[in-house]
């Protein structure tokens, strides 16, 4: 999209989506108890007692009730901004497609306000739908107000929607591990305590429908399926990242992806590692937006970018 208001106010929008996911995963990841002291031995307490299900849900905490007002108040505003967005700007909008992402921008915000009244939720795919919602609104606006470099398909095209497509599960695996509230299940990396697998693991924590109150275990499997997804997801946007680089044409997004890319998997050993997990565990999700936007950025319709 060419410089402009419209441009700027997308790109506003989009900040503000990246504010609200932030936020959104300090909360969830906080009431997963990686702000627990003693760390980490208060962990497992929490852990086991998430499990049982039996202790009422504690009153939200001060850094907790900041960050909701915050995510309360840059969600609201993202709807304000994509309607008046979708109202003045629609003429300078060029082509259905451009129009229909706008559309999709300003419905999946309504779904996501809908969805907001079930969340806090015992039930996982309702922290997925938050959040893999939320990256593809960042997604869907960071493209829309930057039309992102032009990346030939015919030469990447696949590997392009196959190392998004991993990138998602991994996400989604993500999401279900930290409402699982196992995040830490498996102190050591790369093995889960000397073990590659789980013999006999509870194939229900796999189970977004399935509520917390109703999975056994203590999400090893579950962990250990992250960990080899990561190694997948790794590999095919290293491949994305250097048919950018070789390509020519988009070397700041190549060199973007590449840089993302260590970032996670140093953030991801940092939150099993580190004794302060709770600020990495949110970089760590921010830094998977901003991965996802980006590849989603390099497959945007040339009719969009030229807007």
């Amino acid at each position: 999209m060419k410089p402009g208001p419209l441009r700027r106010a997308l790109g506003a929008a989009a900040l503000l989506v990246l504010i609200v996911l932030a936020a959104s995963a300090f909360i969830r990841l906080t009431q997963a108890g990686l702000d627990c002291v003693p760390w980490p031995a208060c962990y497992a307490q929490q852990a086991a007692a998430a499990v049982d299900q039996q202790q009422p849900p504690a009153a939200d905490s001060a850094p907790i009730a900041v960050a909701r007002g915050i995510h309360r108040i840059a969600a609201s505003a993202v709807g304000i901004l994509l309607l008046g967005i979708v109202l003045a700007g629609w003429d300078r909008f060029r082509g259905a497609t451009a129009k229909g992402v706008a559309l999709a921008a300003l419905a999946l915000t309504a779904f996501l306000a809908w969805l907001g009244r079930y969340t806090p939720s015992d039930l996982p795919a309702v922290v997925l739908g938050n959040m893999l919602g939320g990256m593809l609104l960042f997604g869907l606006l960071w493209s829309l107000a930057g039309g992102g470099p032009e990346f030939r398909r015919e030469r990447g095209g696949a590997a392009l929607g196959t190392a998004l497509a991993s990138l998602t599960v991994q996400m989604a695996l993500g999401g279900v591990l930290s409402a699982r509230r196992v995040l830490l299940g498996c102190p050591s990396i790369p093995a889960c305590d000397g073990r590659w697998w789980v013999p006999g693991a509870d194939s229900a924590v796999f189970n977004p429908f399935a509520p917390n109150a109703d999975v056994a275990g203590n999400g090893a499997a579950l962990i250990l399926a992250h960990r080899y997804g990561a190694l997948v997801s790794v590999l095919l946007v290293a491949i994305v990242a250097v048919r950018v680089l070789r390509a020519g044409n988009a070397p700041r997004a190549g060199t973007l992806l590449l840089v993302l890319l260590l970032a996670l998997m140093a953030l991801g050993a940092g939150v099993t590692l580190s004794a302060q997990p709770l600020a990495l565990a949110v970089l760590h999700n921010v830094a998977a937006a901003a991965l996802a936007a980006t590849l989603v950025s390099l497959s945007w319709p040339k009719e969009v970018r030229e807007s």
